[in-house]
């Protein structure tokens, strides 16, 4: 049913040309900023991120829905972009970006585009690249000293213009502005007419994530149940919260068909119990089991962040014992109640986690876990999770 509403809306918009279709409008880069010389995983926001659906109505199996953005900062291309919704794409900038502000440019498969200035920041420049150089700029240590510079050139600064008799040059008047005429209101258009639904055995959107749940929570081609902890749909924020902080591996898992797959999760971290020697944070769970005592996580591997101690890593969870074993950790930058995107993939004996914002990558091999379904997993924390894809 998903796929035949998104199609009906693309196809809507064939009933105006392309001139009357408003184009790609970016509002926002996510994070607005990287260090010079290193490539940025980003999140584009905005709005009219649509796809272009090339119909054959003589031959339906040769229609297809087109998914092709692209976008650059300045004037060098952003890597491997890809759609995400009407509201989102996501792609990576390059390394090779100089230092400074950039306007962002979007264009989407009608060769539509929308731009947002200032969109990027490249810090860390030099001289020429933005930075100031105070090498030779002399002591630092105070305001100038001006009691010794001398009388200064030029005429006294008493505030009296120089003009006859201390009087002001008349100034003309601004001309009245003709107002703007009214507009003829756009008229109404012709519905387009039923339309044969996309058949199932093409992917939505075609070689994208498919969403599990959409990014409020409300919807979705899966669902997520609710295993141990305390779970409920945040009003006002949209998310899949989980309000306790007193218990080791609460989980909610989808389920989810196939060995190998990736999956993603955006969650904040609002809360920890705060005992000693032990991880507190969120995670994302792939190749989750069954689970076989209601006092101990599951088994599966789990790509996490670490709230205690500022760690991004990969643990593994028996599901016969009380905690999971850390397989493979990294240093992190860690705010409470910053969202961080965490992607996992399963593939044969790899696990990979990847945490986008801050380009941090783990891998490890094991073939403990071969199958299993999705969670999304608190250790001692109350959390909030945006959204979940899996494909």
């Amino acid at each position: 049913m998903r796929r035949v509403v998104l199609l009906w809306g693309a196809l809507a918009g064939l009933g105006c040309s392309s001139s009357e279709r408003a184009g790609p409008v970016p509002e926002q880069v996510i994070p607005p900023s990287g260090e010079l010389g290193q490539a940025v995983a980003v999140r584009i926001l905005g709005r009219g991120f649509q796809p272009v659906v090339h119909g054959n109505f003589d031959d339906e199996s040769r229609s297809r829905i087109s998914v092709d953005f692209s976008a650059r900062l300045g004037e060098l291309e952003l890597e491997d972009p890809r759609f995400v919704s009407s509201k989102e794409i996501t792609a990576t900038v390059p390394a090779g970006l100089p230092a400074g502000d950039h306007d962002l440019v979007v264009v989407d498969p009608a060769g539509r585009e929308g731009r947002l200035a200032r969109a990027f920041t490249v810090l860390g420049g030099g001289p020429g690249d933005g930075g100031a150089d105070l090498a030779d700029g002399g002591p630092r240590d105070g305001p100038a000293d001006l009691t010794d510079a001398g009388p200064l050139d030029g005429p006294p600064l008493d505030g009296t213009p120089d003009l006859p008799d201390g009087k002001l040059p008349d100034v003309a008047p601004a001309p009245d502005v003709t107002p703007w005429p009214d507009v003829t209101p756009w008229p109404d258009v012709t519905p387009w007419p039923d339309v044969t639904p996309w058949p199932d055995t093409q992917p939505w959107p075609p070689d994208g994530p498919i969403y599990i749940v959409n990014e409020d929570f409300s919807s979705g081609t899966g669902t997520v149940t609710t295993k141990t902890g305390t779970w409920s749909v945040h009003a006002g924020t949209d998310t899949l919260r989980q309000t306790s902080t007193n218990g080791n591996g609460y989980y909610a898992v989808a389920p989810v068909t196939g060995a190998d797959y990736t999956a993603e999760t955006r969650v904040s971290i609002h809360a920890i119990e705060g005992l000693a020697n032990i991880t507190e944070g969120a995670a994302l769970g792939v190749r989750v089991q069954p689970q076989t005592n209601p006092n101990r996580p599951p088994g599966m591997y789990n790509c996490f962040v670490s709230a205690d101690n500022s760690n991004f890593g990969i643990g593994q969870c028996s599901g016969t014992t009380t905690y999971c074993t850390l397989r493979a950790s990294t240093p992190m930058s860690f705010t409470m109640g910053t969202a961080n995107t965490i992607r996992a993939t399963v593939n044969g004996n790899t696990i990979k986690c990847e945490l986008l914002e801050q380009s941090k990558t783990l891998t490890i091999q094991d073939n403990t876990h071969q199958t299993g379904d999705v969670a999304l997993v608190t250790f001692h924390a109350s959390a909030r999770f945006h959204y979940l894809r899996v494909w």
